[in-house]
């Protein structure tokens, strides 16, 4: 069974249609030009609906890289490192 922070890279894979190899904790929108801000909205409600979590407003302000994202998930579902 995958962990979380393996769910959550499909997730970011499928939906910015990239190769799942090149995520990088540090990728931004800045980084790829299809991740504009409706394509992050998009990202930020498939993970919603794939983990039964909210976000709230300052939560997504602070996800502007996959490492941020990550954190923000794991951070909702109580994760712990044997979780990742």
């Amino acid at each position: 069974m995958p962990g979380l922070r393996d769910q959550v890279l499909d997730i970011i894979s499928a939906v910015l249609d990239i190769d799942r190899q090149s995520i990088t904790e540090s990728l931004s929108p800045q980084d790829l030009e299809n991740w504009d801000s409706t394509q992050h909205v998009v990202l930020l409600l498939a993970i919603e609906d794939e983990f039964d979590v909210t976000f709230t407003d300052e939560e997504i302000l602070r996800m502007d890289n996959i490492a941020a994202i990550v954190a923000a998930v794991l951070e909702r579902k109580g994760a712990t490192s044997g979780d990742l």
